[in-house]
């Protein structure tokens, strides 16, 4: 369901760094700005909260027992900051992206959200857990950017360590996505504003 549109105005604010009160994303930021990406129907990417404790509704935990959906890309909230878990289901491999491990790490406590998660829909225990690289951020606000990024890499097949691309120049990407998903008018006027 998209957003109103004042959080939509909102969120565009966010986008835009150094428009608006915050440069930081929030779990629906990046929500919307995953509604504008080409995801195969063998994926479904969705948030798990925020927290020390996986959150997901009914729909959400359904897709574990779809047997169509190969690869699950999960996004995490904790400490104020966002990383990304992708688990394939064929090589039963999960890998962590995290924009601020200079030296790639599986958090431990990622990991035991995601074996609580994969235990909970009855997929074993034979999961290997493995680092990924990606780009590192130089700042305290674009981890939601680079998840961003990332989950965009991975939909495409490429490893998101291969591309190197300015937090701002990511910011105006999806900020434009995100407006030119919105049909009507008085919602492209005010994106429109807002990106210029």
């Amino acid at each position: 369901m998209p957003l109103v549109i004042q959080s939509v105005e909102r969120i565009l604010e966010v986008f835009n760094e150094g428009k608006g009160y915050s440069s930081w994303l929030s779990d629906d930021s990046i929500q919307e700005a995953i509604r504008t990406f080409n995801v195969p129907p063998s994926i479904h990417i969705f948030g798990a909260g925020w927290g020390s404790t996986y959150k997901a509704d009914a729909r959400q935990l359904k897709c574990f027992t779809n047997k169509s959906i190969r690869e699950w890309i999960l996004t995490f909230g904790h400490d104020c900051h966002f990383t990304t878990a992708h688990i394939d289901k064929l090589s039963r491999i999960v890998t962590y992206y995290d924009s601020m491990a200079a030296i790639p790490v599986v958090p431990s406590r990622l990991k035991r959200q995601v074996a609580d998660l994969l235990d909970q829909h009855s997929m074993g225990d034979s999961w290997v857990h493995i680092p990924g690289t990606c780009q590192q951020q130089v700042d305290f606000h674009n981890c939601g950017i680079f998840t961003l990024h990332n989950i965009e890499c991975i939909l495409q097949g490429y490893d998101p360590k291969s591309f190197t691309v300015e937090p701002k120049m990511l910011r105006y990407k999806y900020a434009r996505a995100i407006s030119k998903m919105q049909h009507n008018t008085d919602h492209q006027e005010i994106f429109e504003r807002m990106l210029s």
